[in-house]
Parts: C-alpha cells; structure tokens; sequence
C-alpha cells in the first residue's frame, strides 16, 4: 500500500513549537486545537476561543506558542489540500509527537478542513477589495480657547494649539470593464499618527518572518 505523501510546509520555529504538544495534556491539546480551527474559521474571536478553565493550567507563553503552531499548520495544510491522515503523519515524523496526541490534532484538522479552505478561498481574493494608489496630507493647527480647557484667567492661561494630521488614502477598485476611483479621509492627532505607522511596520516585519521562515 502507497504511503500518502505529506506535503505541509511549515518553518523550523513552527515545527519546534508544535514539538511542545507533548506538554498538554489531550484534553488541553483537544481545546487548544478546537480554539485554532473556531478563529480559523471566523466562528469566534481569538479572547473568546481561548477563555476557558481548561487553559487556565497552561501557561500564557505555551498557548501563544502553540497557539500560533497549530494555526500555521492548519492554514498550511488547508492550503496545500492535505489530508488529515498527512498532518497526523506530519505530526509524528517532523514534530515527535506522540500518535495519540497527532490524532487529536488530525480529526480537528479534518473535521474543519473543507471549511478552512472555503475561508481561504474567500480571503485570497482581493478583487473586491479597495487598494491604495496614493496618500494626500497636509498640516493644520486647532487653537483651542481657554475657555475649553475650563480655565478661568484667560490672561494667564495660554490658548492651547492642538497639531493635527489631515490624510487622504486615494483608493481604487475594481469594477466592470475597469477601475472605480475613491477616497478615505481622517484626521489624526501627532501620537495617533505615530501608532498607525509603528503598526504598519509591525505588519511589513511579520511578513518579512514569513517569506524568510519560508
């Protein structure tokens, strides 16, 4: 009989987290698994799928391993359409894991499979998804009055000068027989500016770890 060939492919860190399953016990490994297939599966919230006395056990660093371990391989292995027999497989050859506990991790897959893969199908698709073709900005200052500030003595108070970004996202997206152009507009303060840009280049690094985990 043909060994079915497993095709998951997975980085090093993933495969050392998914390694410490071993840890759990099956109960534990049965929700931590359910959790990942639920939020994968746009069912629950990330908070609400892991809050439960059965994680309580765990410690906080082992979940967000494990956590982010068996989303990678469900997303992976739903993407590269294997079976649940490949992941348990997967499981037992690259990762250690006891066959036993694989199986635990294979029927959640299985079960949630054709699921995860109609959720993939639909997120790849950005066709009906705006992008940005361009940014317009400029600069004002908001002179508020002291008596805003609920200041009495005007004369000693000066008034406050509030710095204010005014952005404009040029958006395009498409439509029949071309593009439709559009617009978003905000106004942000210095601080909120700052943290929508740390953001951006928190996502531009993570995809940097993937492409070179891959």
């Amino acid at each position: 009989m043909a060994t079915e060939e497993v095709v998951i492919d997975v980085g090093g860190e993933c495969v050392e987290s998914l390694r410490s399953i071993a840890k759990c016990s099956d109960a534990e490994l049965q929700a931590m698994a359910a959790a990942v297939a639920s939020v994968l599966m746009g069912l629950q919230r990330e908070h609400a799928a892991l809050d439960g006395p059965i994680f309580e056990q765990l410690e906080v660093d082992l979940i967000k391993s494990l956590y982010s371990a068996l989303a990678c391989l469900f997303v992976e292995a739903a993407k590269s359409d294997a079976s649940a027999r490949s992941l348990v497989a997967f499981l037992r050859g690259k990762c250690g894991v006891s066959e036993a506990q694989a199986g635990i991790v294979g029927e959640v897959f299985g079960d949630a499979k054709e699921r995860l893969r109609k959720e993939l199908g639909r997120t790849g698709d950005y066709s009906s998804i705006s992008r940005v073709k361009g940014v317009d900005w400029r600069l004002e200052y908001r002179v508020g009055s002291a008596e805003e500030d609920g200041e009495e003595d005007h004369e000693r108070v000066p008034p406050r000068r509030d710095l204010l970004y005014h952005v404009v996202l040029k958006t395009a997206e498409k439509a029949d027989g071309g593009e439709v152009n559009g617009k978003t507009a905000f106004v942000c303060s210095v601080e909120q500016l700052q943290d929508l840009v740390l953001t951006l280049k928190d996502a531009c690094k993570a995809v940097e770890r993937v492409v070179h985990q891959g």
